[in-house]
């Protein structure tokens, strides 16, 4: 699984520790400047999932069927469910 971070260095570098302790980090990419005037940078992470957890979150994203995206993404999962 491949995961961006942006924000700035130093909340990168604290999330991307705090990753490697649920999941296998397998690369680290060096911090990418956004363009100024931004202060932010990007970090791109590769994880894989090897080791069983312990923790698993069951996380349910609130659907608000007004909003085009989640419409969307409802009409596309009936379609492929008929």
């Amino acid at each position: 699984m491949k995961v961006r971070l942006h924000g700035t260095e130093d909340e990168c570098q604290e999330v991307a520790a705090r990753l490697a302790e649920i999941v296998d980090v397998v690369d680290v990419s060096r911090p990418y400047a956004d363009r100024p005037p931004s202060q932010l940078v990007r970090v791109y992470i590769e994880t894989r999932i090897d080791r069983p957890t312990t923790f698993v979150p069951s996380v349910r994203m609130p659907v608000d069927p007004d909003t085009p995206r989640q419409h969307a993404a409802i009409r596309d999962a009936r379609r492929r469910n008929r």
